[in-house]
């Protein structure tokens, strides 16, 4: 009609962001595969933050994950573990130390471990090298990446100090859950107890923020905070004479001799959003 005026929108435009979004009578209605544990009870898909102090021992036992799963053979000799592709960037060793550290652990070396000693950073490409490796291998399920301060890059101008702890899991994590496999990432612990076990982590709130599950490495035991949490006592010391951590509760018991009860509130964590 004369005088009237029609505002025409193109085909392609954007939809508004409510439209995006999903009823809860259509949630409710859908189906979802079930969450994918890559070790049960500890590690599952997503980004997985590893603390513990320095020369604990993470770096063993992180080892112990990646060859656990890259072999199918049961982690700490009690958890069934199924086998996939595991990608260990050990960004603080070299190859002579991380053959060193396999020939300790008396274990044949698996063909579906990929070790790395240098990676880029988040800045220049890193979650694009992990993508080419998943595209790469068979079944990608697990990435461990020891230490995280290797891989974050500098810091961004004007970014506070929570903005860039959380940027740096974040990423990780939406890749991470997007191919349905678990990054793993080692970190520090500070030097100041918390009453709090997540306030341990060096670091702000960030960190914790942005990962999927928090594991913490303390007083001999290795809890996880995730959907269904297992408390995991490990024997404090084994790395120094075999190289691996075994199940302490489950070796006492096989020799007959009681074992003592993990506190209530033991200084070790681990936790899931």
């Amino acid at each position: 009609m004369k005088g009237e005026w029609h505002t025409c929108e193109p085909e392609d435009a954007p939809r508004p962001a409510w439209l995006r979004g999903i009823s809860a009578a259509a949630l409710m209605a859908k189906q979802f595969a079930p969450f994918n544990y890559v070790i049960t009870g500890l590690i599952g898909e997503g980004a997985n933050l590893f603390g513990g102090k320095p020369k604990i021992g993470k770096s063993w036992m992180a080892f112990q994950f990646a060859i656990a799963k890259a072999s199918g053979l049961p982690l700490f000799g009690t958890i069934p573990v199924a086998i996939g592709d595991v990608l260990y960037l050990a960004l603080e060793d070299n190859e002579r130390k991380l053959k060193s550290r396999m020939l300790k652990m008396g274990v044949q070396a698996p063909d579906r471990l990929t070790l790395a000693t240098e990676w880029p950073d988040l800045e220049h490409g890193c979650i694009e090298e992990m993508a080419a490796w998943a595209d790469a291998v068979a079944h990608p399920s697990l990435i461990i990446v020891d230490v995280l301060k290797m891989i974050r890059g500098p810091s961004r101008n004007s970014e506070s100090l929570y903005d860039g702890d959380y940027r740096a899991l974040a990423g990780l994590a939406a890749f991470a859950r997007s191919r349905s496999l678990a990054v793993l990432v080692v970190h520090h612990v500070r030097k100041m107890e918390a009453e709090d076990p997540l306030e341990s982590l060096s670091g702000t709130n960030g960190l914790t923020g942005a990962a999927d599950t928090v594991l913490g490495h303390r007083n001999r035991t290795l809890p996880a905070i995730c959907p269904r949490p297992r408390r995991r006592r490990v024997r404090k010391g084994c790395p120094l004479q075999t190289g691996q951590w075994d199940m302490g509760i489950a070796r006492q018991r096989r020799r007959g001799r009681p074992h003592r009860r993990a506190p209530s509130n033991p200084r070790c964590f681990a936790s899931t959003s």
